[in-house]
């Protein structure tokens, strides 16, 4: 017979203390039940899996699309005064004009309308019905709008709308959205629609739609593109307090004009965004390339580096190869005749100073 081994410690649980290294039993705490409406949701996400494109938000985008186009009884007729042309928008139900008119008031045109439909971007809306789109617990948030090019199509979709945008001159687009939305599931389908149109319209009159600040000095007006954290606001905000006119701070066309480009602000986005629409756009003279410093001072920036960042920064196109070649034209021209510069730039201020003695 062996002798006894040495004495084991055990753990108050019962186990040994040389396994405590594996795992420990965890106590088993009560799960809170889940609310009716959401166990309805898991439920039907499951017999209806989301799938990537445009169905993250819309049922059936196929549908929807090759349905007929019917305006809401009463819709009325609204014209955007855009610096790229006018947006005539047709058959926009009571609930949108409201919303329309509380972000965009200033921006609808005043007097007649366009005397030909072939000179303005022309969109048709039509309110359907919300079983089209997929509620809020079945849609994959990311990304929040998806935009599908085709040959000669442009299709998107957003929570509680559907858009297909033509590569026309002008442009023309139709617009499907939920008749129930209210409040700001309206705005932002709105605003989302608008940009997608905007960037497409101005492509198609020679110019661009850029993520990026702009100021307008006296006779010129400067362009800061670049990506979200760039310093687009920041250096609006520096520009603002030394007195310089911000033209936006976040959403600017860069469109054609008689003795060049131009650039002026859209009313998309930013805490500094145009109230009213620009009586004309700015000259554009420079691009910078913003970089944040711990003092203010200016360099020369060569033209594939500003190119890069222009065509970067100009979204949804730059997402479409059918429009890669107008795009990297458009662009090519633009940075061809501007100065092209790096801002280096600090809190401190002194910005305004520096771009004027460059």
């Amino acid at each position: 017979m062996s002798p006894p081994g040495p004495a084991v410690r055990t753990s108050p649980h019962g186990f040994s203390a040389r396994r405590r290294w594996k795992w420990w039993p965890r106590p088993v705490r009560a799960q809170r039940p889940r609310p009716r409406r959401w166990t309805a949701l898991l439920a039907r996400s499951r017999a209806d899996p989301v799938v990537s494109g445009l169905e993250r938000f819309v049922r059936s985008p196929a549908r929807l699309g090759l349905s007929v186009l019917l305006r809401a009884e009463g819709g009325r007729g609204l014209n955007l005064q855009m610096p790229f042309g006018t947006v005539m928008l047709r058959g926009v139900p009571a609930t949108s004009v409201s919303v329309l008119n509380d972000c965009w008031r200033s921006w609808f045109q005043r007097g007649p309308a366009p005397s030909s439909f072939e000179e303005s971007v022309l969109v048709d809306v039509a309110p359907v019905g919300p079983d089209e789109f997929r509620e809020a617990g079945e849609i994959v948030w990311d990304p929040f709008l998806c935009v599908e090019p085709s040959q000669d199509r442009v299709q998107a979709a957003g929570y509680r709308w559907m858009a297909e945008v033509r590569r026309t001159v002008p442009v023309r687009a139709r617009l499907w959205l939920d008749r129930t939305a209210r409040g700001s599931v309206l705005g932002d389908l709105w605003e989302n629609f608008l940009r997608l149109v905007s960037a497409y319209a101005v492509l198609a009159e020679g110019g661009l739609l850029v993520h990026g600040a702009a100021a307008g000095f006296p006779g010129e007006g400067i362009l800061f593109p670049g990506p979200s954290g760039a310093g687009k606001s920041t250096i609006s905000g520096i520009l603002e307090r030394e007195g310089v006119q911000i033209l936006s701070d976040d959403c600017t066309a860069i469109v054609r004009s008689d003795n060049g480009y131009g650039v002026a602000g859209l009313p998309f986005g930013g805490e500094r965004r145009p109230r009213r629409p620009p009586t004309r756009p700015f000259p554009l003279r420079t691009i910078c390339l913003l970089e944040k410093a711990h003092e203010t001072a200016t360099r020369p920036a060569r033209q594939s580096e500003t190119l890069a960042r222009l065509v970067a920064s100009s979204p949804f196109v730059n997402g479409d190869p059918a429009v890669h070649s107008a795009l990297l034209e458009h662009a090519t021209a633009i940075v061809g005749a501007v100065r092209t510069v790096h801002l280096r730039f600090s809190r401190s201020g002194g910005v305004a100073r520096a771009l004027q003695a460059r």
